[in-house]
């Protein structure tokens, strides 16, 4: 292995720097719960590492306006505990919350999350769900936004160039009817990678008792994180009951069999994600279900 070059900028301008030092064979570290992996198992040999880790103003949670924003170094932990995150988007903070065990969720930083971009990745599916706005700079200082699905292009791969680093996610504040849910089905380990995870929203009239709106979307059972707009229109000006928790979880079940490989094992989630149907609507409506 040849040695490696580690830059530690402490602010965005020497953020800004280091990048434009950076090769398409440098490697940018946030958390470093996946790239020191990598190292030590020698599947990355990189010229330099920009280690954003000692970038303070890239670590915060905060509402402006009609968004909430979080730092790209913001840790799972930190992001689960958050009385923003829980107040808003308790999708979220369920999601942070089963992002493996509790060392990596004080150091795994959602930035870093989305930038590895693994199809089983916790914080995706909910953030393309809450049809989040991620925040990239490059060399030159400019930032520019994306959404998760113009980020994300296949597993392990994105659309950021090797010069340019993740710096803010911003997130919409929904409206008072909003309710979120975020599911997770794995192997019964202490650090769990989802075999199925999945985010869905709605907005719900208390009054009339129906859903007016419904945002879904999967992550574990294709390349990419997963959006089912032809299942959330069956949510759309309908009063919940098992009906619907029985057809939501055969669309589900189709939707599986169609789209996800063999590699993705299909066979067994086509049958899972109908337990995971039911865990969805018992936490978005517990009343009804």
């Amino acid at each position: 292995m040849n040695s490696v070059h580690i830059c530690n900028p402490e602010n965005i301008n020497e953020l800004i720097t280091a990048l434009n030092q950076a090769t398409p064979n440098s490697r940018i570290l946030a958390g470093g719960t996946d790239i020191i992996i990598s190292l030590h198992e020698r599947r990355i040999n990189p010229d330099l590492i920009i280690d954003l880790s000692g970038i303070k103003e890239l670590n915060y949670i905060k509402q402006e306006n009609e968004f909430m924003i979080i730092g790209a170094l913001t840790t799972f932990t930190e992001i689960k505990e958050n009385h923003l995150v829980l107040k808003y988007f308790p999708c979220l903070a369920e999601a942070a919350a089963q992002v493996g065990s509790v060392q990596i969720r004080n150091r795994a930083t959602i930035g870093g999350n989305i930038a590895n971009a693994s199809p089983a990745g916790d914080s995706l599916p909910v953030l393309s769900m809450l049809n989040a706005k991620i925040s990239v700079i490059n060399p030159l200082g400019f930032i520019k936004e994306y959404s998760i699905d113009e980020i994300l292009l296949a597993p392990r791969k994105t659309n950021l160039s090797y010069n340019e680093a993740i710096v803010s996610i911003k997130i919409p504040i929904p409206q008072p009817s909003f309710r979120s849910a975020f599911v997770k089905l794995g192997t019964r380990t202490a650090v769990t990678i989802a075999m199925i995870n999945m985010a869905l929203g709605i907005n719900y009239d208390e009054q009339r008792k129906k859903i007016t709106d419904a945002s879904l979307v999967l992550g574990a059972i294709s390349p990419k994180a997963l959006r089912a707009p032809e299942i959330e229109k069956i949510f759309i000006d309908r009063t919940p009951d098992y009906n619907l928790l029985t057809e939501f979880s055969h669309r589900l079940s189709r939707l599986i069999e169609k789209t996800a490989p063999v590699e993705f094992e299909m066979e067994y989630k086509k049958d899972a994600v109908k337990g995971v149907a039911a865990d969805l609507l018992h936490k978005l409506l517990p009343e009804v279900f």
